[in-house]
């Protein structure tokens, strides 16, 4: 708006250059040039021209959004916006001349001033029309340095994760553990071990240009990732190599075996009571790696709770950790409970909330025989001592995060399925991890021009959206941020009490929610506080988790 209001007055002025000049010589004020003429007639026309200017700049952005960045300007609108220009420029004049002839308002009577009028306009059309075109390409070339800018920052937030997919957090801090624990028993065995993680590492790491290693080369880092696992699992993990020494020549992509080997410990259960052999066998130009089909005990699971979206929540954590759960029952009652192990078999394991409807849940554990392992849920931690003296191997404070479900899983393998009466968990520790607060954000630092990163508040947040592929807040104010992270991400970082992820593309606040109309097909559509982009439609199927969102 300063550049608009600058170049109108710049150019009122210099419009009337002329008719300024010959005031300011007194010798020729009356000459044969502008006869007639006064100071207020020179302001008036002055004035007259500044508001024109100030009205043809806002007409050519309300008729052809040049202030838009989002439209594009072709030659045929910057041709027919000259046209507009000059016609109403025309318009305006004519006004003026109307208003001197009819209502005495000051303006210059001087012929040759009339005669210039129609350069006027011209020049007038010319620079107006030339101006806002470039406007338009200015702000499309700032964003399109803003969209470049964050595009390098994606990539390297990609470079990033893709650093953290090829170092394997959950391996290396497993690896980490073990470490520790074999520099306090064996120091000489913890040497080896950190050896045999740094060729990992390094091999990991590596920037392989030609995408292709020899199979020697692959074999010596796999056996090393091997080692690693042995000296986690001991005896229930053991390998059968069988590869002929003149194979070892042969290509194949980097990682490809160890991607196998990750995948059949990954996937299968190891433990006492089911060992794993892993066969890594080269013959001709293919070579293979199996292993007999055990699966984890994720196996067939009871689920007793009695609120709905916690048990939502629950199955569609289950559902997103690579364990394999088959739910043979949900029960939300003590009663019910009962019934249920009295007709069914055993469940391996079972989720418990602690807090049913009906009472405690430590009601069931006293009327029924459970040897199954539990695993309780629940809202807080003052029963966890209570819990730990019956089959229970984990205590989860809701909401219950992948992590977290990750962790008691990998507590029940470790344990073999069974749960082990002589060596009962560090209490203690347990209760110390359940004193954690949840660990949900309240701001944000989200980049801005330059280099700067700017914290914006949750609680400001009305909604997030996706956008050109690009991942969005809006505020209160209407001010727009972008996110690094996927709207899957910042679902598990919002507090689900305050956000709902109303589809693929939209996460709103529930203070922006003004309303919620029906819409076609059983479906549903919010209406919020501020303006959206397009209709925030919830499917028939989500319908029912919105009312009870709210």
């Amino acid at each position: 708006m300063l550049i608009v209001n600058a170049i109108s007055i710049m150019v009122a002025f210099l419009t009337h250059f002329p008719e300024l000049i010959t005031l300011s010589n007194p010798y020729s004020a009356d000459g044969l040039s502008f006869p007639g003429m006064h100071w207020a007639d020179v302001v008036n026309e002055v004035l007259f021209t500044y508001l024109s200017l100030l009205f043809l700049f806002f007409l050519n952005e309300a008729v052809f959004r040049f202030n838009s960045d989002m439209v594009s300007i072709g030659w045929k609108k910057v041709v027919c916006s000259f046209v507009l220009t000059w016609v109403v420029s025309n318009l305006l004049g004519k006004c003026f001349v109307y208003l001197h002839q009819h209502f005495d308002v000051p303006a210059i009577d001087a012929m040759l001033h009339h005669y210039l009028h129609p350069l006027r306009d011209f020049l007038i059309t010319c620079i107006v029309t030339v101006s806002c075109y470039f406007f338009h390409q200015n702000r499309k070339s700032r964003k399109m340095l803003l969209e470049n800018q964050q595009l390098r920052m994606e990539n390297v937030i990609n470079q990033y994760e893709a650093l953290k997919s090829q170092l394997n957090p959950h391996m290396l801090f497993n690896s980490l553990n073990t470490l520790y624990l074999l520099i306090r028993e064996s120091p000489d065995k913890a040497r080896h071990y950190l050896e045999e993680l740094s060729r990992v590492m390094r091999y990991t790491l590596q920037d392989n240009e030609a995408h292709s290693v020899t199979l020697r080369e692959e074999m010596e880092f796999v056996q090393s990732y091997m080692y690693l696992l042995q000296v986690r699992y001991e005896e229930n993990l053991q390998f059968d190599i069988r590869i002929h020494p003149e194979l070892m020549s042969r290509k194949l992509p980097p990682m490809a075996l160890q991607l196998l080997v990750e995948n059949a410990v990954k996937h299968n259960e190891i433990s006492n009571r089911r060992p794993l052999t892993v066969s890594v066998i080269a013959e001709g130009d293919t070579v293979e790696v199996s292993n007999p089909l055990q699966p984890k005990r994720g196996g067939k699971t009871l689920i007793i709770e009695d609120e709905k979206a916690a048990l939502r929540n629950l199955k569609a954590v289950m559902q997103e950790v690579d364990t394999d759960f088959e739910i043979v029952g949900e029960v939300d009652s003590i009663f019910d409970g009962v019934e249920w192990f009295r007709t069914h078999p055993m469940p391996e394991p079972v989720f418990m909330d602690i807090h049913l409807a009906d009472g405690s849940a430590f009601d069931i554990c006293a009327q029924v025989d459970i040897t199954c392992p539990i695993i309780f849920t629940t809202a807080c931690d003052e029963y966890a001592l209570r819990a730990f003296k019956v089959n229970s191997v984990a205590y989860l404070l809701k909401p219950i995060s992948r992590t977290d479900l990750r962790e008691a899983m990998h507590k029940l393998e470790l344990l073999g399925g069974q749960v082990k009466e002589e060596k009962q968990p560090d209490l203690s520790a347990i209760i110390r991890s359940l004193k954690k607060e949840e660990n949900y954000k309240t701001h944000f630092l989200v980049p801005v021009k330059g280099d700067k990163l700017l914290p914006v508040s949750v609680e400001a947040i009305q909604y997030f959206y996706i956008s050109n592929g690009l991942v969005k807040a809006v505020d209160s104010e209407g001010k727009e941020f972008v996110f690094s992270q996927s709207l899957d991400e910042l679902a598990e970082q919002l507090n689900p009490h305050d956000f709902f992820r109303a589809n693929r593309q939209f996460i709103v606040s529930r203070k922006a929610v003004s309303d919620i109309s029906l819409w076609f097909n059983g479906r549903l559509a919010i209406n919020l506080k501020v303006p959206v982009p397009e209709k925030i439609i919830i499917s028939k199927t989500k319908a029912s988790e919105l009312k009870d969102w709210f």
